[in-house]
């Protein structure tokens, strides 16, 4: 599957309509409070011992990412 990827508003970036984002943004806006990341592409992010209680990742592309040790105590979908 080819990535075509460009800058839109209100997201870092999108891949044929499905929010890219990197490990760093995740836990950001996780420690702003946000849970719901439905759908969103995490390909290859390193989210390894990160603490993601109840966060919702339904649909989320978890190809390669790292989730060695990550906490998801009342994660849900």
């Amino acid at each position: 599957m080819q990535r075509i990827t460009g800058v839109c508003s209100g997201c870092s970036w999108f891949t044929l309509g499905v929010v890219v984002m990197t490990a760093e943004e995740l836990l950001e806006r996780y420690a702003s409070e946000e849970r719901d990341f439905a759908g969103v592409d995490l390909l290859g992010a390193n989210l390894a011992e990160a603490q993601l209680t109840e966060v919702c990742l339904n649909q989320a592309d978890l190809t390669d990412t790292n989730l060695v040790d990550v906490c998801l105590i009342d994660a849900r979908n």
